[in-house]
């Protein structure tokens, strides 16, 4: 792991705790691919990729200077992106208009029927709602009843008769706090408390990724 140099910088040990997870990720796990839209053009993907640069460029430098420049960077990049997108589906939707019409003029159902998926979507899954016997609710006003009398009963309750409990005095202040150097055991309880299946910040490093190492991880984030 990573060397322990007391006069090394926390900005360069951060640094370098980063490389050594993302590299090590990178070789044992690999890179996760991602799925690419059909109407976005690789034009705006480059402009994508350039616009995460900046946010993590923004989020990585420390001086405030540095940080105004990038942030009014990355706005005018995310500018950008979101017009080369809007043109590239506009493309993309004038491209299917013309096959549609052609599949229409030929008579071919099947590829007219693909074609207008592709351009309304899947759809949504409509969930039923159920009157108080259960049976499913098709007419819409009938919905709109059942949702009346739902937020009725559920809001228009009667307030329970119960006696507030007398407080003889005031609970004890808390006037000691602890503001030495964080434990081993604080760091350790932080990474346990991380939720997985979270996706990871600029820095690229998830909650599994320290804590499938953790008396390293522990270690190393201690010493920063």
């Amino acid at each position: 792991m990573l060397g322990t140099n007391d006069a090394a910088d926390i900005e360069e040990m951060w640094g370098r705790f980063k490389e050594v997870y993302n590299e090590s990720a990178k070789k044992v796990l690999g890179e996760k691919k991602r799925v690419k839209k059909d109407w976005i053009r690789g034009k705006t993907y480059r402009k994508i990729e350039k616009r995460r640069g900046l946010k993590e460029k923004m989020g990585c430098t420390r001086s405030a200077r540095m940080k105004e420049r990038t942030a009014v960077a990355y706005a005018v990049k995310d500018k950008e992106v979101k017009a080369s997108a809007r043109a590239d589906k506009r493309r993309w939707l004038n491209d299917l208009e013309e096959d549609a019409e052609t599949a229409a003029r030929n008579n071919c159902s099947g590829d007219l029927y693909q074609i207008s998926r592709k351009i309304a979507g899947q759809g949504r899954k409509m969930t039923t709602i159920k009157d108080k016997e259960g049976r499913h609710l098709v007419n819409e006003d009938e919905v709109f009843q059942r949702w009346r009398e739902h937020f009725k009963e559920v809001l228009n309750v009667q307030r329970p008769d119960i006696p507030l409990p007398v407080i003889d005095q005031a609970p004890e202040v808390i006037t000691s706090i602890d503001t030495g150097d964080i434990s081993i055991a604080e760091v350790r309880k932080a990474i346990h408390r991380l939720k997985n299946g979270k996706s990871s910040g600029i820095d690229g490093i998830s909650a599994e990724l320290l804590k499938c190492s953790e008396k390293d991880a522990v270690k190393q984030l201690h010493l920063l």
